[in-house]
């Protein structure tokens, strides 16, 4: 069964290009708060900008999925500005 994710939050490694910025796309459009992680600053920004120009809601934080440090600073971000965490 098939549940809304409006309201959710959600974490989309790799959102600010190609099929990542494809899904933060959808995931924006279907209600869902989304925190874009990316290696580069500018892009994600750029990601944002167009998600929220869009009406979602966005935000984005550094992260190298590569270095564990950074993945729990992007999680403990999200929770912080998002209040927690649902879909990754």
């Amino acid at each position: 069964m098939l549940t809304s994710i409006k309201g959710r939050a959600a974490i989309v490694t790799g959102g600010s290009k190609g099929i990542g910025r494809g899904i933060a796309r959808v995931l924006a459009a279907q209600g869902a708060r989304v925190m874009i992680a990316s290696r580069e600053e500018s892009t994600a920004r750029t990601a944002v900008d167009e998600l929220v120009a869009a009406g979602g809601t966005a935000d984005s934080k550094v992260c190298d999925v590569s270095d564990w440090d950074s993945v729990q600073a992007m999680v403990e971000h999200t929770t912080n500005v998002f209040g927690g965490l649902d879909i990754l």
